[in-house]
């Protein structure tokens, strides 16, 4: 019921006042702009604040249009109902919210998806699947609101991994780059985006409770195409080769020095398909490639 401001400027009879908690006037006293207003366009850094009324029915009749909408629109078999950061929502709402959300878009066919914080309801939908979005070393009790999965419909828990420091493409991928952000652990390199290893994020949560990984690219610093390639690549790489490959150590293949040669190998074929990645200092990039590359971090 978070990250709602925007519902707030078409309808605003659904949306509760902003809550500016100390937190909120933090983050805004940090990275500049106003507070939030209800029903005012807002683009400051600060989240959470918001929340949809919890116990109007007029809220569940415009989820089920949106959510509804958005089911017949999407070929895929999930619908993700977001969860996180409700930091403008009390508890007791946000069980009640999560619980009939979730059970909303299993009406509508899908499997639900929501972010690791939603694995605190008491009444979610059983077939509703996780997503991590915490830290590689899990930090207030993100870890065990993630398990809340895996204990709900025994063999339908499922997780999906997104640890903001490893794998949030919209990080900084070094120091002096323009794009993206460090609110996740600092700059995320391509080197921390590849060493890690799923299995050992959330204790207790095996091998087969996780459904997959997930590389987010959120878009605040990110304009263009152009943007994007140079936030994904080499990275996205590192993602993939960390969610599909054995632990690391299994394989004399799953290191940082056999994944660097083999990603640097990639440049000519990247370059042919027009994909504008960053060659990254640390990465032995295909000498016809590296002599014309634009670092795109200056």
């Amino acid at each position: 019921p978070g990250h709602t401001h925007a519902v707030s400027l078409a309808y605003p009879e659904l949306s509760e006042e902003p809550v500016l908690s100390d937190h909120i006037r933090e983050i805004v006293r940090d990275y500049g702009g106003e507070l939030p207003v209800n029903g005012v366009p807002y683009d400051g850094m600060a989240v959470g604040f918001s929340s949809l009324k919890i116990r109007d029915e007029a809220t569940y009749e415009f989820l089920a249009d949106v959510l509804g909408e958005v089911a017949r629109l999407t070929p895929g078999p999930y619908l993700h109902i977001g969860g996180d950061e409700a930091l403008g929502t009390s508890a007791e709402d946000y069980d009640y919210f999560i619980g009939r959300v979730s059970r909303l878009a299993a009406s509508l066919g899908k499997t639900p998806v929501a972010w690791h914080e939603a694995g605190t309801a008491t009444d979610l939908e059983p077939t509703t699947v996780g997503q991590f979005w915490g830290y590689v070393e899990p930090i207030d009790g993100m870890d065990a609101k993630a398990r809340g999965f895996t204990a709900v419909g025994s063999d339908q828990g499922k997780l999906i991994l997104s640890p903001a420091d490893a794998i949030y493409l919209d990080m900084k991928f070094d120091a002096d780059s323009p794009l993206g952000l460090t609110w996740a652990r600092g700059v995320t390199t391509t080197r921390r985006a590849y060493e890690w290893d799923p299995a050992e994020v959330v204790d207790g949560v095996a091998d087969e409770q996780i459904l997959g990984v997930e590389a987010p690219l959120w878009t605040e610093t990110a304009r263009t195409l152009a943007d994007i390639d140079a936030l994904a690549f080499p990275r996205a790489a590192a993602a993939a080769e960390a969610a599909w490959s054995p632990a690391a150590g299994a394989s004399e293949l799953r290191t940082w020095e056999s994944f660097a040669a083999r990603v640097g190998a990639l440049a000519p074929l990247w370059t042919s398909q027009g994909i504008g990645f960053t060659p990254l200092d640390g990465i032995p990039w295909a000498v016809e490639v590296a002599a014309g590359a634009d670092r795109g971090d200056a």
